[in-house]
């Protein structure tokens, strides 16, 4: 992108009160937070766009060519969907949130670290302020 000078987005996803989760639940149902956060990201994003695991608890989207306006829009509609899925079979009742934040190139930094550092400070920030957000600066 920086060679090219083409944008490109990038969003990180945890699922809000993970940790609270896991001691509450087990560790089976974090992973079925995750998992199906991770389909629910799979279904909201196009063939080219490159989802992943970035750490424990966080789900990443790259978003090559894609200024970040539409990666808030894909934010908001992975949010969404995640609120009205039940997370496992054992507790159909319990519903989850999700914190999102969403940098791009050239916008918000000058390099791939800066990009991946701002997306993190963006995600800290959406979950700051109470979690359930995309944060986009």
């Amino acid at each position: 992108a920086k060679r090219y000078k083409r944008p490109v987005s990038i969003l990180i996803v945890e699922v809000d009160d993970v940790e609270t989760y896991g001691r509450q639940y087990g560790s089976m149902i974090v992973e079925d937070m995750l998992r199906t956060t991770a389909k629910i990201i799979k279904k909201a994003i196009r063939d080219v766009d490159i989802p992943g695991r970035c750490k424990d608890n966080r789900l990443a989207v790259i978003f090559p060519e894609t200024y970040s306006s539409r990666a808030v829009v894909v934010g908001e509609r992975i949010r969404e969907r995640l609120k009205s899925m039940p997370i496992s079979d054992e507790l159909k009742s319990l519903r989850v949130t999700c914190s999102v934040g969403v940098v791009s190139f050239p916008t918000h930094a000058r390099d791939e670290l800066d990009l991946m550092n701002k997306a993190i400070e963006f995600l800290d920030v959406a979950k700051a302020e109470g979690g359930d957000r995309v944060y986009n600066g």
